[in-house]
């Protein structure tokens, strides 16, 4: 991992992520919690501990105890994120079309 990377490894179950809040870390957990990668987990939560700490934890517990490793957490963010770019685009593509109907 880079030096100067927002995510920090804090131990089998969790991460940090710096300068992120509720605005991303909710539909993050969300799209974790709904399995949309298939690979089945048991748990995912997140917590900030404190406003004035610019940190945000996530914590993501596998159903199979081999997968639970740093990596397969960062994989697992990382089709979090590849679920709500999905979500979003389509989400957008159906304002685009409400809008272009409504101006006719």
């Amino acid at each position: 991992m880079e030096k100067d990377s927002r995510i920090r490894i804090v131990n089998d179950y969790a991460v940090e992520i710096e300068n992120e809040d509720h605005t991303m870390m909710n539909p993050l957990r969300w799209c974790i919690g709904r399995n949309f990668s298939g690979d089945h987990v048991e748990l995912v939560g997140y917590t900030i501990p404190h406003p004035s700490d610019n940190v945000a934890r996530l914590s993501v517990q596998f159903s199979n105890e081999n997968m639970q490793k740093p990596q397969n957490i960062l994989d697992k963010i990382a089709q979090g994120l590849e679920s709500m770019e999905a979500i979003c685009s389509k989400l957008l593509i159906q304002i685009e079309g409400f809008e272009s109907s409504s101006r006719k």
